[in-house]
């Protein structure tokens, strides 16, 4: 019978996830099987899938538009195409056919290709998974198997139509659905989405997404005692998987959370129903603890993973409705991390009952996708199978990826589940290569400080062009200031001379302020004895020239300073002055205004450089200031991150440190 039906959510978001306007589109959602098979009656399986094609509804199923889809009372006769080839032309042939694309507004969701062989043929099963799963398919190929093989399969036909499926699920705008609407909307899945390391950062890079696959198997005992700790828990083997999956995952992008796209079925379909009957769950998985235990980890997830399915009454599309406001390029995937679970026997796809049938490939496409994570779960053991696009991860990146979740896997098999934390897999070989090599030292330790380096720089500049007189090095340009409305321009000598000056008013505060107990002039240089007690000083001033001539002139005082940002909130700042216990800070006009501390002592930079530049105003005493002489292995600044927990924490940087790095990356790319 021919009718007319409403594509679901799933569906819906396949269409428009195919299109080309959509990042990593362009594709169809399908799966291509290459398989190793006796010589095949060629005329006996096309009327086998002829006959299957009469008996499905779903298998004559077009695309009308974005919305809605039609089913048609018949379609063409369907023909398997042989082609002519060599053995070691297959795996191109495989590709190709992998990479082809489905029509949807015509029927017939099935392509069988031949390569005949002396002793064996090689067939390639590809089919479309828009208006059929996986499960679905199993069910179609056994059927048409059996026909093959001559069994009588007419008492088993379904009568169940996908169109009342379809009108079964749809309560959208009835109390449930509002009921679950609320709960998705107080879900926060912003910042999920997995800051994997990809070979291309942007999805819109790639025109065509192409797939490829790694798959793992499971022996019987690792899988029977991963089952028996579930059941101990009170959990079950596809939220363990979904678990470690996670935990690889957010290892991977450096995060303690992450959306996974968990495939899930609807609660009202029925098992005889032949259909795509999926509705993916965007599910949230956040690490709060790392030192909690693997059954507290595992079953946090479960409870999320049971509350989530217990509000499915609205869609993916629903939900996403609720997230759109915090992405920035709505045509990027939103969730594009799968999960699979539960395949059961569906990697031959129902070909094992073809005596010596032997899988070769198997691999599957779906736009929007980045990792779809398979499992299949057996009395024989399990496979694990990732099928991922090619041109966003290095092989050896997501082969690495693959092996951290496989051993993981491996691990917990045998761990003690209540007292056994996770452990940090160690880094590859190929990893620690190229660590090695980037830490190798093949430079000299540099005894300069990352103020007398520069001097010198400047002091050889002199030298080297004393005999040119039109080119004074000191007059060139050192620093172009773009805060103001006209760039303002700074040379090399204004720079010397301002940051010196700046120093040794510094200097002469933190010596009449006691914080220098002791001190000798040796060889015309101000030695500071290390029982002295130099403060750390903070800069709060706008990016520009003043920050530079700050930044020199602390270190130069023989003290080390530390950058504040003037874009964090003033408790975020006066957390870190406290915490750093800073008694001076250098401030802009403009930020003193804003921010004001009894604790500190501010000394206004402007102020301070409109008397500077006025010579008359430069007394004896601070022309006759020498500076001290600053050592390698002082501090010269303190850098707060904000750490894993949101705790400000200070970093001490050493000259020697910092100018190394600085020596190091500018031989190394010669800058």
């Amino acid at each position: 019978m021919e009718y007319k039906f409403q594509l679901t959510a799933l569906q819906r978001a396949y269409y428009l996830g195919s299109l080309d306007f959509a990042y990593l589109g362009n594709i169809s959602a399908d799966v291509a099987l290459q398989l190793q098979i006796p010589k095949l009656d060629v005329v006996g399986f096309e009327s086998a899938i002829n006959k299957v094609i009469r008996r499905h509804e779903m298998l004559r199923a077009v695309v009308v538009d974005a919305t809605s889809a039609m089913v048609q009372d018949t379609s063409q006769d369907f023909k398997i195409t042989t082609i002519d080839a060599k053995p070691y032309d297959i795996p191109e042939i495989f590709k190709q056919i992998k990479n082809s694309i489905f029509d949807l507004s015509k029927p017939n969701p099935i392509r069988v290709s031949l390569v005949s062989g002396p002793s064996y043929d090689t067939i390639f099963f590809h089919f479309c998974l828009f208006f059929l799963d996986v499960g679905s398919w199993s069910v179609i190929v056994q059927e048409i198997v059996s026909i093959y093989n001559g069994d009588d399969i007419s008492d088993k036909i379904n009568n169940i139509s996908f169109g009342d499926f379809v009108n079964s699920i749809n309560v959208r705008g009835t109390p449930a659905w509002l009921k679950d609407i609320e709960y998705w909307q107080r879900k926060d899945l912003s910042y999920g989405r997995a800051n994997l390391p990809l070979v291309k950062e942007r999805e819109h890079l790639i025109v065509t997404p192409e797939f490829n696959t790694l798959r793992t198997f499971l022996n019987k005992n690792t899988c029977d005692s991963i089952k028996k700790k579930c059941r101990q828990i009170g959990t079950t083997p596809s939220v363990f998987f979904l678990a470690i999956y996670a935990l690889t995952l957010m290892k991977w992008a450096n995060s303690t959370r992450i959306v996974i796209n968990v495939v899930t079925g609807y609660k009202k379909k029925s098992p005889h129903l032949l259909g795509n009957n999926n509705n993916p769950l965007p599910l949230l998985v956040t690490l709060s603890d790392r030192d909690e235990n693997i059954a507290q980890f595992i079953m946090q997830i479960s409870k999320t993973f049971k509350s989530d399915l217990a509000h499915m009454n609205c869609s993916i599309l629903d939900i996403i409705e609720n997230q759109i406001t915090e992405v920035e390029d709505t045509r990027a995937p939103l969730f594009p991390i799968v999960y699979t679970p539960g395949l059961g026997n569906y990697e031959n796809i129902g070909f094992e009952n073809i005596p010596n049938c032997k899988l070769i490939n198997n691999t599957s496409k779906t736009a929007q996708v980045w990792i779809d994570n398979q499992l299949s779960i057996n009395q024989s053991g399990g496979f694990i199978k990732w099928d991922y696009v090619e041109q966003l991860f290095d092989r050896t990146t997501i082969e690495a990826m693959h092996h951290h979740y496989c051993s993981l896997i491996e691990y917990l098999s045998d761990a003690d589940w209540e007292q056994d934390t996770f452990f940090d897999l160690p880094l590859a070989e190929l990893d620690i290569t190229v660590i090695e090599a980037a830490n190798a030292d093949s430079m000299p330790l540099s005894e300069e400080t990352l103020v007398s380096y520069y001097e010198t720089r400047i002091s050889k500049s002199l030298t080297k062009f004393s005999v040119n007189s039109e080119f004074n090095p000191l007059q060139q340009i050192a620093v172009i200031d773009y805060e103001s409305i006209i760039a303002a321009e700074y040379t090399y000598e204004q720079l010397l001379h301002e940051s010196d000056q700046l120093a040794k008013s510094i200097y002469q505060l933190l010596e009449q302020d006691g914080h220098i107990s002791a001190s000798a002039l040796i060889d015309d240089h101000l030695v500071v004895y290390p029982d002295a007690t130099m403060p750390l000083i903070a800069i709060l001033c706008e990016k520009g020239y003043t920050q530079v001539v700050s930044s020199l002139s602390i270190m130069k005082a023989g003290a080390a300073y530390l950058p504040l940002n003037i874009e964090w909130p003033l408790v975020r700042i006066a957390e870190i002055l406290g915490h750093a216990q800073v008694s001076y800070v250098l401030a802009s006009r403009a930020q003193a205004d804003r921010f004001n501390t009894p604790e500190c002592k501010q000394l206004l930079l402007h102020d301070k450089f409109q008397l500077l530049i006025m010579e008359d105003y430069l007394n004896n005493s601070v022309m006759e200031c020498i500076l001290p002489k600053v050592s390698p292995d002082d501090i010269a600044y303190v850098i707060y991150t904000s750490g894993t927990t949101g705790t400000p924490k200070g970093v001490t940087i050493s000259h020697r440190g910092a100018l190394n790095t600085i020596l190091a990356v500018n031989a190394k790319y010669q800058l």
